[in-house]
């Protein structure tokens, strides 16, 4: 299962280990994967081959949107400008009724 957290305002932690390590013990302990991105772009992930790729389209669209996404079971979704299978929940942030990421 991949979980993707998505935040904008919080870009600086790209180079914070301490949210690094913390995503990487979450993942451990879960036995999944986590991604926290921006909009666009990954910030940091417990699986480091999704380090600084970008989103695609289709998913910063849905979450601009507001849409939630989820699959229990491994299904197709293009999350990186390719298409993956994998369980996920994609589910946007919203501060004050606006997006953020």
């Amino acid at each position: 299962m991949l979980v993707i957290i998505i935040l904008s305002k919080y870009e600086k932690f790209n180079e914070d280990e301490v949210l690094k390590t913390l995503i990487k013990s979450f993942s451990k302990e879960l036995k999944v994967n986590i991604v926290i991105t921006s909009k666009d772009k990954v910030i940091v992930s417990s699986n480091d081959k999704y380090n600084d790729l970008e989103l695609s389209n289709s998913i910063i669209s849905k979450i601009l949107k507001r849409d939630v996404i989820s699959s229990f079971y491994p299904s197709k979704i293009s999350l990186f400008n390719e298409i993956i299978e994998v369980s996920h929940i994609v589910c946007p942030f919203c501060v004050s009724s606006d997006v953020v990421g």
